[in-house]
């Protein structure tokens, strides 16, 4: 089945972020750009206000329903709706639990086979993907799934049997959107509509404080992932440039300002005598569970090698000596993991970091343990369990 284009509803413009920030009546964006201070992508997920369902879903009726997608395509995926297939990291898959719609997946990305402990049950199902670079069309074919949720990036890897065969849904999952997207096509809008309004519930209360600072109360951050694939010690130092929307955009709604934001490229790298010149006031080091000894994650039963990386941060990299994150201590872990499958619980923590004078009353972890367990009905403690942020000491 072909999908239709139409011009999209969504005007992509690049803003920078004003010295007087409103939350105000703005959906999920929690701040307006202006000026040249800072900036974030303004997609969907800045729009000034929630779509309308009609906006949203052109058809519903017995035999079809059509959506306007993340990125204003027009798509009709033929009813009953019983099988699906979803690309990239752990958003859709997470996403799926949250609707209590994992059932509908007949493969999975290698990301949700290397992450058991949070996919328990999809973990077990065959990859249809090899990392980042290749997907298996002959078992997508085979498996013939009503339709298949990915982003513009995948679009390339598919090949045009499956382009012309599975009606194609992207989905832009920094955006609260993307939920009701979804709910709507799987029939499970009420369970959308539930987890939607948990994330505002913390989401909007982050943005009216954030909306309060001034201009220089936002803080500069080097966030980073380690060496130039995640999984090398530094230098180089890889980091996120303008295209990586999601973090620009979590930095900026947290009360900060990433320093590798106005660089070229998405995962780029930097030399370590850039950073000692930017001397960033916080340092935020994303973790990820591709290497060979984790950090930080769901399996991680004690703060070893957390307390390792920490150590080196602190006294063993050029880059980073006499800056000021290190001399005031301001220096955090995140596990990256967490940034890919639920963007909101990262941004709590990073509003905190940042600001912890303004969410004294926010506690990070008590919000990802009723996502574990609301959302994720996951029995997993994240007090006892796992390993998910380290901060210097």
């Amino acid at each position: 089945m072909k999908r239709e284009r139409v011009q999209s509803m969504f005007l992509l413009s690049l803003f920078c972020l004003s010295g007087v920030l409103s939350a105000s009546g703005q959906g999920d964006a929690g701040y307006e750009v202006k000026d040249n201070w800072g900036k974030a992508e303004s997609a969907l997920e800045e729009e000034k206000k929630d779509l309308d369902e009609s906006e949203r879903i052109m058809e519903n009726t017995e035999d079809h329903i059509t959506v306007i997608d993340s990125y204003g395509n027009r798509v009709t995926i033929a009813k009953p709706i019983n099988s699906m297939l979803s690309t990239g990291m752990g958003q859709s898959y997470a996403a799926l639990k949250a609707l209590n719609a994992q059932d509908s997946v007949g493969a999975v990305c290698d990301y949700v086979t290397r992450n058991k402990r949070f996919f328990p049950e999809l973990s077990k199902l065959p990859a249809f993907t090899v990392g980042e670079q290749s997907v298996n069309n002959e078992l997508i074919l085979q498996l013939n799934p009503d339709f298949i949720v990915t982003s513009p990036f995948w679009l390339s890897l598919f090949n045009q049997a499956v382009l012309d065969e599975i009606p194609i849904v992207q989905l832009n999952y920094n955006s609260t959107e993307a939920y009701r997207i979804l709910g709507s096509i799987l029939g499970k809008e009420k369970e959308a509509e539930e987890f939607v309004e948990w994330i505002k519930s913390y989401t909007t209360l982050i943005d009216e404080r954030i909306s309060t600072l001034c201009k220089e109360d936002f803080q500069k951050v080097f966030i980073y992932y380690g060496g130039e694939y995640g999984m090398a010690s530094p230098p180089p130092y890889g980091t996120f440039g303008e295209e990586n929307i999601l973090r620009n955009r979590l930095i900026g709604r947290a009360g900060g300002i990433s320093i590798s934001e106005e660089l070229e490229g998405e995962w780029i790298t930097v030399d370590p005598e850039w950073v000692v010149a930017q001397n960033p006031p916080v340092l935020i080091r994303e973790c990820y569970i591709i290497n060979d000894h984790p950090e930080l994650g769901y399996d991680v039963t004690n703060d070893h090698y957390a307390s390792e990386l920490m150590n080196s941060i602190m006294s063993g990299q050029p880059a980073f000596e006499g800056c000021d994150a290190v001399k005031n201590k301001r220096v955090h872990l995140l596990y990256g993991d967490l940034t890919e499958d639920s963007w909101f619980i990262s941004l709590a923590y990073m509003a905190k970091w940042l600001h912890p004078e303004l969410f004294e009353d926010i506690d990070p972890v008590e919000m990802q343990q009723e996502y574990i367990t609301r959302f994720q009905r996951l029995d997993f403690d994240v007090k006892t369990q796992g390993l998910f942020t380290y901060s210097a000491k």
